[in-house]
C-alpha cells in the first residue's frame, strides 16, 4: 500500500483534492461483482483489512490460502499481523478462528529464524 504524501495549499491547509485523486488512481481498475451483482472494490488496499473480511471464509479454503493472505499481512506490517492472528485465535475476546490461528502461526514460524520467537511468546494462552 502506497503512502500519500500530505500537500498543504497556499494557506497551510492539507490539499484533500490531491489525495483523493492518488487514492481513485491506485484503486481505478480494481473492480469486481459482488454476490448481489453490485459493483464494489476488489481490495480495500490494505492487506489486513481485506483478511480481516475473508476471515469467515476461510473455514472452507484451502490451508494454502490462508498462509499466502497471512504472509501478505505479515510483509506488510509484521506487529499487526501477528496481532490479528492472535485475535483470530481467540475464543472469548476475538474471532474464534482455530484454525486460522494454527495455519498462521505454522507459517510465521516456519523459515523465519528471528521472528519465530515473537509469536510463541507473545502470549502464554492463546486460542484455548
Amino acid at each position: 500500500m502506497a503512502y500519500y504524501p500530505m500537500t498543504t495549499n497556499k494557506e497551510g491547509e492539507i490539499d484533500m483534492k490531491n489525495i483523493v485523486e492518488a487514492i481513485k488512481n491506485e484503486l481505478n481498475d480494481r473492480f469486481t461483482l459482488t454476490e448481489n451483482r453490485a459493483l464494489a472494490y476488489e481490495t480495500s488496499g490494505h492487506q489486513l483489512l481485506d483478511m480481516n473480511f475473508k476471515l469467515t471464509s476461510y473455514r472452507n479454503l484451502d490451508e494454502s490460502e490462508i498462509e499466502n493472505d497471512f504472509a501478505k499481512v505479515y510483509a506488510e506490517n509484521p506487529r499487526l499481523a501477528v496481532k490479528f492472528m492472535f485475535f483470530a485465535g481467540d475464543v472469548r475476546g476475538g474471532a474464534g478462528e482455530r484454525r486460522v490461528f494454527r495455519t498462521c502461526l505454522h507459517a510465521a514460524c516456519s523459515g523465519r529464524r528471528r521472528s519465530s520467537r515473537g509469536p510463541r511468546t507473545a502470549r502464554p494462552c492463546c486460542a484455548r
